[in-house]
């Protein structure tokens, strides 16, 4: 028996926002990029806020937090999930 099912729609793509790409690739670098009202700001992971740089140009956040990154004496560490 063949069954045709018309209504099936091809899966679904999703595209990241600039901001999300740039939150990605800071996070496995260690550095967290938040928003902010008009601002982003970028800090180490799990630090207090008076490490945080805050930035209203988004490019600007990211290379700041590259340079923390690079700067950080402590190695990337991946997230740990908990169940």
């Amino acid at each position: 028996m063949l069954w045709v099912v018309s209504h099936l729609k091809p899966p679904m793509t999703f595209s990241l926002s600039h901001f999300q790409i740039a939150a990605t690739e800071l996070n496995a670098l260690g550095i967290s990029l938040t928003i902010h009202p008009g601002t982003y700001g970028v800090n180490y992971r799990g630090a207090n806020a008076m490490t945080m740089y805050f930035s209203d140009d988004l490019d600007d956040a990211v290379e700041h937090g590259r340079a923390m990154a690079a700067e950080s004496d402590q190695a990337p560490y991946p997230r740990v999930r908990y169940a």
